[in-house]
């Protein structure tokens, strides 16, 4: 899911940098709206994780399609790897060892399509014999056949894994092999790999925490929620509340507020609340206004109405330009100089008549104003 308010509130909501007039920051903004700046992944993560992750070469977004021969060229590439793999899959059945033999004489590029999924089938069934092979013929410096290999295993034996990577010196393969291993084991059996890196006294104990709960919030999120919320404050809380209310928000944003609300004022919380209320405007900003208007105040609520009012602004003006009552009026004003700094750069002509048919006062001032500075920039 797109996490675009979070910086045009930001950009639009707290004033515009000094080298970027506020003209200049609406076209910006539309410009991320629209979509053309590429969203962030989701996840999201951007897992929590994803700053000790690697490419994933055995996962299915590794590969362009299910079947590695599809990636290649002509029907004679295709033909001649499809045969290779066949060959592979039979040696990888009869005995592990000889899949690594022939997998390691072909030409590169054909390896790269077939390396990942060689590996960790021969590490799934002959985790030993695959690392004794690996450390006499694999470059120790290759990233991606060791976590190929520590993926495999950690689908069949998760410790014994952990126990090779944690027996290693420090460097990439042991720090990005742990976090492979308890994405997958977190995957399977959330709960023992939790026990496993609750016990953990590594040093990167958070890191490990967050990517075994990212397996827990996705299997058991009723109970990830519980073991989150009775965790002692600090770090290791504050991210996996931000994830796991992320999560939940992406499908259910209410019940990631009202998550929320059992931790009171605590900051973590509060960061966390605005980005689910972000979330939360982008499927149904109406509701997430009258939810945030009735159970949050003080600044926080300013903010937050000026965020989805300036989701509304960039999605549907037209809409937010005849329901403006529908925003409290303490927050009313924020929502009509969202409306007319934006419009001002997206129909100039359309914001003047609008704010000349507001009613005279306070209201129609702030509209007249935000709309003459966006013309100045």
């Amino acid at each position: 899911m797109k996490k675009r308010t979070s910086f045009l509130g930001a950009l639009l909501f707290y004033g515009v940098p000094a080298a970027l007039s506020v003209g200049a920051g609406i076209v910006l903004a539309l410009w991320l709206h629209d979509g053309a700046i590429g969203a962030r992944s989701a996840d999201p993560s951007t897992s929590l994780t994803a700053s000790t992750e690697t490419p994933r070469p055995d996962g299915p977004a590794g590969r362009t399609s299910g079947h590695p021969a599809a990636t290649a060229g002509a029907p004679d590439e295709r033909a001649q790897l499809e045969r290779l793999q066949a060959e592979l899959e039979q040696r990888l059945a009869a005995d592990p060892n000889s899949a690594l033999d022939l997998l390691f004489t072909l030409a590169p590029a054909q390896r790269a399509l077939l390396s990942s999924d060689v590996i960790r089938t021969a590490a799934a069934s002959a985790p030993e014999t695959t690392l004794v092979w690996l450390r006499d013929h694999a470059d120790a410096a290759d990233l991606e056949t060791w976590l190929a290999a520590y993926a495999g295993i950690a689908a069949a034996d998760p410790v014994f894994a952990l126990n090779e990577l944690l027996a290693l010196p420090e460097g990439a393969v042991r720090e990005h092999g742990v976090q492979r291993v308890l994405e997958v084991w977190s995957r399977h059996d959330p709960v023992a790999a939790y026990e496993w890196v609750r016990s953990s006294t590594a040093r990167d104990a958070a890191d490990l925490h967050v990517t075994v709960m990212e397996g827990y919030i996705d299997a058991l999120p009723q109970q990830a929620g519980e073991l989150i919320g009775a965790m002692p404050e600090g770090p290791t809380r504050a991210r996996l509340m931000d994830r796991y209310a992320y999560r939940v928000a992406e499908s259910n944003p209410r019940a990631a507020a009202e998550w929320l609300a059992r931790f009171d004022d605590a900051a973590p919380a509060q960061q966390a609340l605005t980005t689910v209320y972000d979330q939360w405007a982008e499927q149904n900003p109406w509701a997430a206004l009258e939810h945030a208007m009735q159970n949050v105040d003080g600044k926080l609520a300013f903010e937050l109405a000026g965020r989805m009012a300036l989701e509304l602004a960039l999605a549907r003006p037209d809409e937010l330009a005849r329901s403006l009552e529908r925003f409290p009026e303490a927050y009313r004003g924020v929502a009509a100089e969202q409306l007319a700094t934006v419009w001002a750069v997206t129909e100039p002509e359309k914001a003047r008549r609008w704010v000349d048919r507001l009613p005279a006062g306070a209201l129609q001032q702030q509209a007249r104003r935000a709309l003459i500075e966006s013309r100045r920039g």
